[in-house]
């Protein structure tokens, strides 16, 4: 569903930060890392900026950034991890929101050397394919981690190694889907 109006476009940047401000609250964003953005089209989405602390964000902060050229509006920097949200974005025309987070117990798992972790909630087998690691926000991250989704076409979130991602049509989803891998 395309956001089309000012008004729809207030109501997005607001929900990025009411997501934003639960994870860090749940304690599986930390200080300024991590990230979360929402689809606004097929050629746009919105993303929380870089360097800037959660409980600190405004609406004018939520930055609008081209799919295609990573080109954005205003003077506010977004995520260095861009790329990764809109090769996401684009592997995954059915995804219209992403968390990004860097909790404990995911990382941990992050860190074994994986291509896929198995695992199970509510008595059903879940797979989480791991994106093999490179350095933050590069186009090689961006890269690997549209060449896992490719893969795993159906998952609706991923690990990179050292840290991790969730795409799902609803921010509710992707929300729980970061609390779900961070049970110890």
């Amino acid at each position: 569903m395309a956001i089309t109006t000012n008004e729809e476009l207030l109501v997005a940047r607001k929900l990025i930060i009411e997501v934003s401000r639960q994870l860090h609250d749940a304690g599986l964003l930390v200080r300024t890392w991590g990230n979360i953005s929402q689809r606004v089209d097929d050629s746009s989405f919105l993303i929380t900026p870089s360097g800037i602390k959660y409980e600190d964000l405004t609406p004018e902060m939520i930055v609008k950034v081209n799919i295609n050229d990573l080109s954005y509006e205003g003077d506010v920097l977004p995520s260095s991890e861009k790329a990764v949200h809109a090769a996401c974005y684009k592997a995954r025309p059915d995804v219209d929101f992403i968390v990004h987070t860097h909790q404990v117990y995911a990382s941990c798992v992050g860190t074994l050397g994986l291509k896929k972790v198995l695992t199970y909630f509510d008595d059903t087998d879940v797979v989480i394919p791991v994106a093999p690691y490179a350095l933050p926000g590069t186009e090689k991250l961006a890269t690997n981690v549209a060449e896992t989704i490719k893969k795993f076409p159906d998952a609706n979130g991923l690990r990179v190694e050292f840290y991790s991602k969730f795409g799902h049509r609803s921010k509710q989803k992707a929300f729980g889907l970061a609390k779900f891998q961070n049970k110890g």
